[in-house]
């Protein structure tokens, strides 16, 4: 009966012959000794390369999933700097303390299309939550504002409100002017009429076919402006996508 080899299940050995380089100094002499020898090395166990493999897998995971986590803080961060309002885009920007909503309008300038940056203190969204508006505004070629009240300055956000507005309508080629109520406005239908006010609350409302009303509470005049700017802008991108 012929016997069966048994399978030899020791781990094959590597060898692989390694040198070292020494300097020494006899007899007052330097002298270059190089001494080799024989160096065993064991290859990896599939127990070993298992384990190297788990660890390497976890590694690439734990990687991936930092990776994950970095572009998804950036598209947060992104997302809540830049958002849009009825079509109209914003930019959150810091200023030391303040915050500002920022939008462009495009422009000529010498010639060539540049943009117009309007900066708004109040975020648009709770700009429309806290100042409602009764009525569709109807823009006009022409404004004419009447203020029937001089308690509003309000630490100079009057002037800031209005000089945003002049900016706004001189851009858009609606002319501003203040409401003389001994003149008559022909042709009608290229004015809008716009009385500010003190009110109970701050709103806007349509009262007539072009005319409205402004009602401002606790020296609310900016939030106000910007309220009104902020249909402006909309109103501007809806008819630049006509």
């Amino acid at each position: 009966m012929v016997k069966k080899k048994k399978k030899d299940t020791k781990e094959k050995e590597i060898k692989e012959k390694v040198c070292e380089v020494f300097e020494i100094k006899k007899d007052g002499e330097e002298k270059v000794v190089t001494s080799c020898g024989m160096e065993t090395e064991k290859p990896a166990s599939t127990e070993q390369i298992k384990k190297e493999n788990k660890i390497f897998r976890t590694i690439i995971v734990v990687l991936a999933g930092l990776l994950i986590m970095f572009f998804a803080v950036l598209f947060i961060m992104n997302a809540v700097n830049n958002f849009e309002y009825k079509g109209v885009k914003f930019e959150m920007v810091k200023e030391g303390q303040l915050i500002f909503y920022k939008t462009s309008i495009p422009v000529l300038y010498q010639g060539e299309e540049a943009d117009y940056n309007f900066y708004l203190r109040n975020h648009p969204g709770k700009l429309e939550k806290k100042i409602p508006i009764t009525g569709n505004i109807s823009f006009r070629k022409n404004l004419a504002m009447e203020v029937t009240t001089e308690n509003l300055f309000c630490d100079g956000d009057w002037n800031l409100a209005m000089e945003n507005i002049r900016n706004l309508y001189g851009i858009l080629d609606i002319k501003l002017i203040a409401k003389n109520n001994s003149v008559i406005y022909l042709p009608k239908e290229d004015y809008m009429f716009l009385t500010i006010q003190i009110g109970n609350s701050t709103n806007i409302t349509r009262t007539g076919e072009n005319t409205y009303v402004m009602n401002v509470n606790n020296c609310e005049i900016l939030p106000a402006a910007e309220r009104l700017m902020l249909e402006t802008f909309v109103a501007n991108k809806k008819l630049n996508e006509k």
